[in-house]
């Protein structure tokens, strides 16, 4: 009963990812620039600019995300099972929607999969960054 806040978050930041990416479809300047590109093709450099945005959305919600569960839920259970319960709904909606692409034959391909893999792990992973600064902050304050 106690991971049952973790779960909802869970859903709330995959509706949260749902909503993100369809304001960034519709609204982003990206879209107007690669269509206005001039000989874009699989291995063009814009590409990159694709895996930035994706990346980027993905990774301010999994971290709005966790750290509304930190600071506001912090009555609640904080380790690796809450976390994994948190990437639950997100990992299953970006398979569902996404399938798993592990295709990188060239830059139009690796802007399809890398999001889709950083979105199915990006709470799990801003936790690992968590653990990493939080366990060298402690190393620092003991004095070792």
């Amino acid at each position: 009963m106690k991971y049952v806040s973790a779960m909802l978050l869970g859903l709330i930041a995959a509706g949260l990812s749902a909503v993100a990416f369809s304001f960034a479809a519709s609204y982003s300047p990206l879209l107007n620039y690669l269509i206005a590109v001039e000989g874009l093709n699989s291995n063009s450099l814009e590409w990159l600019l694709v895996i930035l945005q994706d990346s980027a959305i993905t990774l301010l919600n999994a971290v709005a995300i966790f750290f509304i569960y930190r600071r506001l839920l912090s009555q609640f259970p904080f380790n690796w099972l809450a976390i994994i319960l948190m990437q639950l709904p997100l990992s299953l909606l970006v398979i569902s929607v996404n399938g798993l692409p592990i295709d990188f034959a060239n830059l139009y391909e690796l802007s399809k999969s890398l999001p889709t893999l950083i979105n199915a792990i990006a709470i799990v992973l801003i936790y690992v960054v968590f653990k990493l600064f939080d366990n060298k902050q402690a190393t620092i304050n003991s004095g070792l």
